[in-house]
């Protein structure tokens, strides 16, 4: 905090020091005339702490951009700019109590310092909201009930709320607990059975206000049994799912078969029931939700048995093979009906060939004496039932269908055939007339060929140009080159591709790795220099063919990183000569010798790194001889 000491003009200084002591000071100017300052509040009225106050100076007729001073007591709060003569300044740091609040201006060549008169300011304890939250034991456990109150304040700059919470179940005291950090909490060992009615009063400090939250909830959730008619029934056959709510009689459940939702009951005297016998064929797993809004329960969620749902008894069921027919009939009021489902002439016809990584299009087609044939279709591959489809083929009086399709709901391995067979179940919704009680059932029998997919591969090299030595990463992608000659759509989860990539340099194999989910990579650092052209060859496994990369990817290899050398002063042997040493990577090339500009000639440089130049005459004289080194493939010139 500043104090404030004087406030001066020039050599004219004003006395402040009565604020100090919280004194109102007149300093016989008039706040109305040039070079008076006065301040002004947007809101007199108290207000909590943490809100903002908006204090606002005025000093008519004082220059644009002059400074004042705010001042709460002795204490700078803050400083602004005078724009049009007036300067504002929000703050919401006030504490609680009650403030005296002015403005300081320091005056300039034609107008004195000058001092606001007081204004009070009264701010009051900050306003508090609180919430009850509880922690629930699990159900038949011996685990605690715990109660918390979390308070809240307008702002975080306050220091923490301090003192004591009581916790009620109506009128009955529960017990009180002391606040830290902003929370309550009580710990209860027993508690009264049924709905609690909470009320938690916080007590307040010198810097908060009381409050009070209203809470009302079952501690302990109810449990949910559910149990299921059968576990195992045949298309179309009714299941009953039951839920027993322990100790509650009213409320919703909510039945699902995995994400499926089955419906919602009412629960009547603890128990909620319900019937269905739509499920198709498959596994499904139980689960229920109950809820009470009258308890506030936003979901108590128990799981259940799983069900099977098979299709009908196939030892009932005829079957035949290849191109074979076979007709039931079934009394349809005065005539009968012969439905016939045809292979190769129609039904279950493979449009194409498939391969791994392709969902194949199963066409079912009928050829019924006069309707086409409604029912459950379940699908078998390799005698295991991989899934169902259903087809409504229409109503008397409307266009019959006679053919529809679906994909196939699995990925299958290449094989030369694997075995398809495909089970018409019965009519959806069929009724039998008089004398019938259940129409027979269709097996067709048939192979599906499937093909190993074709590949694409691509390479990648990193870097593109590294010296001689250096390693290389060589990168590989392989892909199914989707689609070819074949009718299907692609699988969102194909199989993952795997298998050997050969990589050749200018058409020889410097290396190989394996493929993991399509992907390969070598790093090679014995590449030779110049231009090296790269490819990847895959091998292929089980279920992708072999590809190679199309087009060659180069990569350059230049000769390896120089040694910076170092040349020696030259020096005149007794005979005239001149030599110097490269010292250098076992350095090779040439030395020129110069006096001044002249060149006087150029030798080779020796084993031992010595370059001498003799038989040169040299005339009397002063001369500044030098010496150039060509440089090598592994020295660099100087």
């Amino acid at each position: 905090a500043s104090r404030v000491l004087s406030v001066s003009r020039l050599a004219n200084a004003i006395d402040v020091t009565p604020l100090l002591n919280g004194a109102d000071v007149n300093l016989g100017v008039d706040p109305t005339t040039l070079g008076g300052i006065a301040l002004s509040l947007d809101n007199a009225e108290p207000v909590p702490a943490g809100r903002a106050t908006l204090l606002t100076a005025t000093a008519e007729g004082a220059p644009s951009g002059s400074m004042v001073t705010f001042f709460d007591g002795e204490t700078v709060i803050g400083s602004a700019v005078l724009v049009d003569g007036k300067a504002s300044l929000v703050t919401d740091r006030l504490s609680v109590g009650t403030h005296s609040l002015r403005v300081a201006f320091a005056g300039d060549m034609l107008r004195p310092a000058s001092v606001s008169k007081a204004v009070k300011k009264v701010i009051t304890p900050a306003v508090i909201a609180a919430e009850i939250r509880y922690q629930s034991p699990t159900p038949g456990s011996a685990e605690p009930l715990t109660l918390s109150l979390v308070l809240s304040a307008d702002s975080g700059w306050l220091v923490p709320q301090s003192g004591k919470v009581a916790f009620y179940n109506g009128s009955e005291l529960l017990g009180e607990a002391y606040v830290a950090n902003g929370v309550a909490s009580l710990v209860l060992q027993s508690w009264p059975s049924g709905k609690l009615n909470v009320r938690a009063e916080y007590s307040g400090d010198t810097a908060h206000t009381s409050a009070v939250a209203l809470k009302s909830f079952v501690p302990v959730p109810p449990s949910v049994a559910l149990t299921v008619s059968s576990i195992r029934v045949t298309n179309g056959g009714p299941i009953t799912l039951r839920a027993e709510v322990s100790g509650r009689k009213s409320g919703v459940v909510a039945f699902y078969a995995g994400k499926i939702s089955l419906g919602t009951v009412d629960v009547i005297d603890g128990v909620a029931t319900l019937a269905v016998d739509f499920l198709q064929m498959g596994s499904y797993a139980l689960s229920a939700t109950y809820s009470d809004r009258d308890e506030s329960f936003s979901g108590v969620l128990t799981q259940g048995p799983s069900v099977q749902v098979d299709v009908m008894d196939q030892s009932n069921v005829g079957t035949f093979d290849w191109g074979s027919v076979n007709r039931g009939d079934y009394y349809t009021g005065g005539d009968y009906w012969n439905y016939q489902l045809y292979i190769n002439a129609g039904p279950w016809q493979i449009d194409g060939q498939v391969q791994v990584g392709t969902v194949p299009q199963i066409l079912v087609w009928d050829n019924s004496k006069s309707k086409g044939t409604s029912g459950t279709y379940a699908i078998f591959v390799d005698d295991v039932l991989v899934g169902s489809v259903v087809h409504w083929a229409g109503k008397d009086g409307i266009d019959w269908d006679r053919q529809f399709s679906f994909a196939l709901p699995v990925n299958l391995l290449p094989s030369k055939g694997h075995r398809l067979a495909i089970v018409y179940n019965r009519r959806v919704g069929y009724q039998a007339p008089s004398g019938n009680t259940s129409e027979p059932g269709l097996v067709v029998n048939t192979v599906l060929p499937i093909d190993a997919a074709p590949t694409a591969a691509t390479v990648s090299v990193s870097p593109a140009r590294a010296p001689a030595g250096a390693p290389v990463t060589l990168s590989t992608k392989i892909s199914m080159a989707l689609p070819y000659d074949v009718k299907g759509t692609p699988s969102s989860d194909p199989s993952p591709i795997g298998g050997l990539v050969k990589f050749y340099a200018n058409g020889v194999v410097i290396g190989s790795a394996t493929v993991v989910n399509g992907q390969a990579s070598l790093v090679v650092s014995n590449l030779p220099q110049g231009t090296n052209t790269i490819t990847a060859r895959y091998e292929g496994d089980g279920s992708y063919l072999p590809s190679e990369s199309t087009a060659g990817l180069s990569v350059q290899i230049t000769p390896p990183a120089v040694t910076l050398t170092n040349l020696t002063t030259p020096t005149i042997a007794q005979d005239g000569g001149l030599s110097v040493r490269v010292a250098g990577q076992t350095p090779t090339g040439l030395v020129s010798f110069y006096s001044g500009t002249t060149l006087l000639g150029t030798v080779a440089v020796r084993e031992d790194g010595t370059a001498t130049l003799r038989g040169v005459p040299i005339p009397a004289g002063t001369h500044t001889f030098s010496a150039v080194y060509s440089g090598d493939s592994l020295n660099a010139d100087g």
